[in-house]
């Protein structure tokens, strides 16, 4: 399912697991829980205008390791998009 085409907003994917590429909101879920767990978060400015913020997120396999193997991007705006559509999702499949 393209999410894209169902109104959900796009990130950027700078970098991809060539072993399983992020396709579904299952595997963008998987990196961004690993990047929030292990602080793997950058923000590209400290501007009060969201317009001008977006988000770094880097997933690595092991914490010895010193390359992401996945990287993405959202602009922050889109972020909070994402976040209200996952609130969304989960209240229309779990209730």
């Amino acid at each position: 399912v393209d999410m894209h085409a169902k109104g959900w907003p796009s990130w950027t994917i700078t970098l991809d697991d060539p072993g399983e590429p992020t396709t579904t909101l299952a595997r963008i879920l998987k990196h961004l829980r690993n990047a929030v767990a292990h602080g793997r978060l950058t923000f590209t400015s400290d501007s009060r205008n969201i317009e001008e913020v977006a988000i770094l997120v880097e997933d690595k396999k092991r914490r010895e390791d010193p390359a992401p193997y996945w990287c993405a991007r959202i602009d922050a705006k889109d972020l909070r998009t994402f976040c209200q559509r996952f609130l969304d999702f989960i209240e229309d499949t779990v209730g």
